[in-house]
């Protein structure tokens, strides 16, 4: 937390999965730092994930704005015990996360407005060439072995139904896209859908 000028007593574990995300505060708010063990990810694609962020936050997509370190990183190498982590820092979003039993419209509308202003911001990302970012087609083939090894004959064929449609629609550049964009990653303030989970 120090390193991002923030307090080190105010720290506290929100979530601890791939990731081990922690709150803390510093003069001007709440901040999240997300660490991950080096071998969890390698560094180039938490580069891709901070890069496309960044730009992100500076065309006003509604997103948690990432925070440089003291030494003016977006991302830090950290050690503890004896292990390597990385470790980026965001601005806290204001609101409450989302869920799909919403009964005001506005939420619906806010949450398809916010994903429209990230499109069109992807659009506009020229990323250096070296930076990793995966593609459907890519998930959809990695995805296939271990669909067609299931022991049920209806899921394979359901898999196989949909291959056959995915492999028949067009392909259009839409951008770089959140590829988790789900309720759960998003956070509703009464007036915007600000994304969240960038990794």
């Amino acid at each position: 937390a120090a390193q991002w000028r923030g307090d080190p007593a105010s720290l506290r574990l929100v979530n601890l999965g791939i990731n081990a995300v922690y709150r803390f505060t510093r003069d001007d708010g709440g901040y999240y730092l997300r660490l991950s063990h080096v071998t969890m990810r390698p560094l180039d694609e938490w580069r891709a994930a901070t890069d496309f962020l960044v730009h992100l936050a500076q065309q006003e997509v509604p997103v948690c704005r990432p925070v440089r370190s003291r030494g003016g990183q977006w991302i830090e190498t950290m050690y503890h015990g004896g292990l390597e982590f990385w470790g980026t820092v965001v601005t806290e979003a204001p609101g409450e996360l989302m869920h799909a039993n919403h009964t005001d419209l506005r939420v619906y509308e806010a949450w398809g407005q916010s994903l429209g202003l990230l499109h069109s911001a992807a659009r506009d990302y020229w990323p250096d060439s070296a930076l990793p970012f995966k593609t459907i087609d890519g998930i959809w083939a990695n995805v296939t072995p271990t669909a067609h090894t299931v022991a049920d004959a209806e899921v394979r064929a359901a898999f196989d139904t949909i291959s056959a449609w995915w492999a028949d629609l067009p392909r259009r550049d839409f951008g770089l896209t959140h590829a988790d964009h789900r309720p759960g990653n998003l956070l509703w303030d009464g007036t915007t859908a600000r994304i969240v989970d960038f990794d």
